[in-house]
């Protein structure tokens, strides 16, 4: 009996602290309406990395025009970066925001290392392909938190937000 009685204390102890710690539907609604613009920008930066990188494979196009257009793309990732640091994400979620804004940054300096060796012909796939890993990992991160917080909140999770991390 006593231990009934104890768990059910500690249940609604730790209904309390995460009542606490969430945020209201409004706040999340109006963080998706704040978080949208960037994202929808990133996934657009990222189709055109992949027409850039496929110029590469698929034409004759220069190396050097190339690493100018990913030089390019990388200074938009990092205004991307800016922009996302400027959204303002509910309290239980702003480790999760830091880590998505860090994600585009991390995908602005792969784009910089990928330019690099293409101009020197010394490619290091390791420079790209790490920052990439762990900006993958960095958005799913965000997006499995935002999605618990959307479900929470009963908002309906956008279709863009479960394929984020993947791509």
């Amino acid at each position: 009996m006593r231990l009934l009685i104890v768990l059910a204390f500690a249940a609604v102890a730790v209904s309390l602290v995460a009542s606490a710690s969430a945020a209201t539907k409004p706040e999340v609604q109006a963080y998706l309406n704040a978080v949208r613009p960037p994202i929808g920008e990133y996934q657009q930066r990222l189709r055109a990395i992949s027409v850039t990188i496929d110029r590469i494979l698929f034409t004759k196009t220069s190396l050097a025009r190339t690493a100018v257009r990913l030089r390019r793309h990388g200074a938009a990732l990092r205004l991307i970066a800016a922009r996302s640091e400027k959204v303002k994400p509910p309290s239980v979620l702003a480790a999760p925001h830091r880590s998505l804004t860090r994600s585009f940054a991390l995908m602005a300096e792969s784009m910089n290392a990928l330019a690099s060796g293409l101009e020197v012909g010394d490619f290091n796939e390791s420079a790209y392909v790490g920052p990439v890993t762990k900006a993958q990992k960095l958005q799913r991160y965000w997006r499995d938190e935002f999605i618990v917080l959307l479900r929470r909140a009963l908002i309906p999770v956008p279709l863009w937000l479960k394929t984020l991390g993947t791509e």
